[in-house]
């Protein structure tokens, strides 16, 4: 008996035993739930507006929306998924859906027929079959503007108003409750509520819709290098409203994005239209087409056994490489060891342009001295297995093109022509196109006379007969004339310096003789003019004077040798331009010094005043002189290029001797 009761007990201590035990899981398991429920963030989501509102049939309905955030206040409004079937257009009673997640709120909305009082929305949780009482008033409340408002993003929202009036109350528009949640810095669609309760306990709302937009417009090139092809524009647009873009040739899409191919540079503008109403304009330049392609020449010498080929190129972006009998070079100076007879050379530009040229080791050309005499130059070269073709004169190291001007042709092996001060560089050229290095010669100022004195104006002799009796000849005086001012270079005003200094300075130098001056002398010729010096009765003026030139036909003269057409200058005098104050950054060589009653032309400059070449008077004649910077009293300066430019150039000059 004793044995069973222990053994009871031991049973009864045991049950005890896993009855605490599984207390204990349960009590772990609630601990854990209640726990994790304190730790996880709850949502909540609270209506705009009234719960329950009244709108007439066919009218406009705005849901004023919701809102919605968690326990820690982060706005989840955004995340609210709406279900709406209200259909305005027929009666009845319609229920809105608001969800977040597991929980959800809803709004009534009650289509009702309008009543003949007046328009209104009502809130009433009633149900309002027929009519609704006078006695408890209707309110309207209009808004001023539009019902849909677009900002752009980080835009202002300026309130347009709104008025509230009430059938029994009147004017209720300070009981007005304005509330948003419009947030300009985040796109989005916003509600602005307008809610008001008239003193029959009455809600009416309506709201106004708010459309914050991100408009962005982003232009950016296909290729930013250069290219010789076309170049693309590529076009991406942010912008959940957007309606249509323009395009820079007027053209209209609808694209967001897309490239607009252009051939050519420039700035292109692409204009975006948004359907909120803005309008976004952004612009582009291209600036990396490049078509032009490179100028090139080339010369080959073969010296100590080596053929040395020397290209000249130029480009309006650089010059890349250049390829010399198919092999590629960064450097302009190719040396090669052994005899290349003919060499073939492309340049190539940073776009891909390329220019071609050959050159062949058949010759040797060289300047062997330039010298001076006053301003008279003489270049002396030679050649190995060919003859002298011409020369070219600079007055910096970039050797001078045929066509415009520098190039004097001859078939002698040495050449004189006349320099103004500076620096000159001198090629020569042989008969195979052969190109020398070339040599130089600096004339300063001292070379052109400032007094004249000593020298006789030309007087009863045709100037003709005058160098025919000294050895020489108008023909040869010309050829001089002619070779030194395309040596100076064509249609250059200086050129035209070049030329009145040949005039002046020449035949003082070599023969002793001035040209006479003869009031309104006027002469048209290519060269000096044979019968100047003659002693002829004036038309103009009366009285017999020594035929020559007065001061702005010695001008025009200058000029019409450049390459002006003669009959232009005459016909339309620049004497009355307005021209330049007289200052010494003013007045370059070729320039024109002009006041009342006379004009003198600008050969060459100095510390304190320009050197010029002007007809002076019937007593002097033709002469050299200064004018002080500091004389600036009633003078101006016309610009020698302005005379080039306006006026029409010759269709033929001399092509040198």
């Amino acid at each position: 008996m004793s044995k069973k009761k222990n053994r009871k007990k031991k049973n009864i201590s045991s049950n005890n035993i896993v009855i605490i035990f599984i207390l204990i899981i349960l009590m772990i398991i609630l601990f854990s739930y209640f726990i994790g429920k304190n730790n996880s963030s709850t949502q909540t989501i609270e209506l705009n507006g009234d719960s329950s509102i009244t709108v007439y049939k066919g009218s406009k309905y705005d849901d004023p929306g919701a809102k919605a955030y968690d326990s820690n206040n982060k706005d989840l409004s955004n995340e609210i998924k709406v279900t709406n079937n209200v259909d305005i257009y027929k009666n009845g009673r319609y229920e809105i859906i608001y969800s977040l997640g597991d929980i959800s709120v809803k709004r009534v909305v009650r289509v009702i027929d309008k009543p003949s009082v007046n328009n209104q929305i009502t809130n009433n949780d009633e149900e309002n079959k027929d009519s609704v009482s006078k006695k408890n008033g209707e309110t309207t409340i209009t808004l001023k503007g539009s019902e849909t408002v677009y900002i752009e993003l980080y835009g202002n929202y300026k309130e347009e108003g709104f008025t509230a009036t009430d059938t029994v109350d009147g004017n209720i528009k300070k009981k007005v409750k304005v509330t948003h949640n419009v947030d300009n810095k985040k796109p989005g669609i916003y509600q602005v509520v307008y809610t008001v309760k008239n003193s029959s306990g009455i809600t009416t709302s309506i709201s106004r819709q708010i459309i914050v937009m991100k408009v962005d417009l982003n232009l950016s090139l296909s290729n930013s290098n250069y290219t010789n092809g076309d170049v693309g524009i590529k076009v991406n647009v942010d912008d959940e409203y957007f309606d249509y873009l323009i395009l820079p040739n007027g053209v209209s899409t609808k694209d967001k994005s897309c490239t607009y191919t252009v051939k050519q540079n420039g700035t292109y503008t692409f204009k975006l239209f948004n359907k909120g109403g803005v309008i976004k304009e952004k612009s582009i330049t291209v600036n990396n087409i490049d078509k032009v392609s490179p100028t090139a020449s080339c010369k080959a010498e073969y010296k100590n056994g080596k053929t040395i080929v020397t290209v000249s190129a130029n480009d309006n972006i650089g010059i890349s490489n250049y390829v010399v009998n198919g092999k590629n070079y960064s450097t302009n100076v190719i040396s090669v060891n052994s005899f290349v007879s003919d060499n073939n050379v492309v340049v190539y530009d940073a776009s891909g342009n390329s220019a071609s040229c050959k050159c062949s080791v058949t010759s040797s050309v060289n300047v062997d001295s330039v010298t001076n005499d006053g301003i008279l130059v003489t270049v002396k070269a030679s050649t190995i297995n060919a003859s002298i073709s011409g020369y070219y004169f600079s007055y910096d190291k970039n050797l001078p093109n045929k066509n415009s001007g520098g190039y004097v042709a001859t078939s002698n092996g040495s050449i004189e022509v006349v320099r103004l001060p500076g620096t000159t560089y001198v090629w020569a050229e042989d008969n195979y196109g052969n190109v020398s290095g070339y040599k130089t010669i600096t004339l300063d100022n001292s070379v052109i006379p400032m007094t004249m004195s000593g020298y006789t104006v030309l007087k009863g002799t045709k100037l003709g007969d005058f160098l025919k009796s000294r050895g020489s000849s108008i023909e040869e005086f010309n050829k001089l004339m002619a070779r030194s001012v395309r040596a100076a270079g064509l249609y250059t005003k200086k050129g035209a310096a070049t030329a009145g200094v040949t005039l002046q300075v020449v035949l003082a130098q070599k023969y002793g003789i001035k040209v006479p001056y003869w009031r309104g002398g006027k002469t048209s010729s290519i060269g000096a003019y044979g019968s100047w010096g003659m002693y002829y009765e004036n038309p103009t003026y009366e009285g017999y004077y020594y035929y020559g030139m007065d001061c702005d036909g010695f001008v025009n003269w200058s000029f019409h040798n450049t390459g002006i057409v003669y009959q232009d200058i005459l016909n339309n005098t620049y004497y009355y331009w307005k021209g330049l104050p007289l200052t010494k950054e003013n007045g370059e060589v070729g320039d024109v010094i002009r006041r009342d009653g006379h004009v003198s032309l600008i050969v060459g400059k100095t510390s304190d005043a320009f050197i010029i070449a002007e007809a002076y008077g019937e007593k002097v004649g033709m002469i050299m002189n200064k004018h002080y910077y500091t004389t600036t009293n009633g003078y101006t300066i016309i610009k020698g290029e302005n005379l080039i430019s306006t006026y029409g150039h010759l269709s033929s000059y001399p092509t040198g001797y």
